[in-house]
């Protein structure tokens, strides 16, 4: 009799696996794969929301700065030197423009903000000073413009002290 190889079908019962221990570190293999994903992304998820708070720690420094930046070109802007010419009131009043409109640029990014009594005040000011095309006009329009910078003045502070974390 010709002895033949027994295929290794023939041996197992039925439902047996060939290799069941070889089964099961397979399983072992792909438990320890899936926690692992799991965990990355729960670890990727605690970043986001940590992020998210910081980023709001951020979005405040830079407005308190950026409030700072806009009060500091204010005291230039009330500064009876500044009045001498129409060249040097537009260039201040230029760089408030700017910086006010990179305040509330940035205010946008602070949920806990509320830009109202600024705008307003800023609006003021804006009228205050109108169209100016000559130092006499510039001369007649000092007190509203003071005035009206006064009120930005104090929208400012409130707007610091809201941002600015107490120490």
């Amino acid at each position: 009799m010709g002895r033949g190889r027994v295929p290794p079908q023939a041996l197992r019962g039925v439902g047996e696996t060939i290799c069941p221990v070889r089964e099961k570190e397979v399983l072992e293999v792909k438990k320890i794969i899936a926690l692992s994903v799991v965990a990355l992304i729960a670890f990727a998820c605690a970043a986001a929301l940590v992020g998210c708070g910081n980023s709001e720690s951020k979005a405040k420094a830079n407005l308190s700065n950026d409030v700072q930046q806009v009060t500091s070109s204010m005291t230039e802007l009330v500064d009876p030197n500044t009045y001498q010419s129409v060249d040097s009131f537009k260039t201040v009043w230029n760089k408030i423009t700017t910086q006010y409109n990179k305040l509330i640029a940035d205010a946008k990014s602070v949920k806990s903000v509320q830009v109202k009594n600024l705008t307003a005040g800023y609006d003021k000011l804006k009228k205050s000073i109108g169209n100016i095309t000559s130092s006499q006009s510039l001369q007649t329009k000092i007190s509203g413009i003071l005035l009206a910078g006064q009120q930005f003045l104090a929208a400012l502070s409130q707007l610091n002290t809201a941002v600015t974390p107490s120490k």
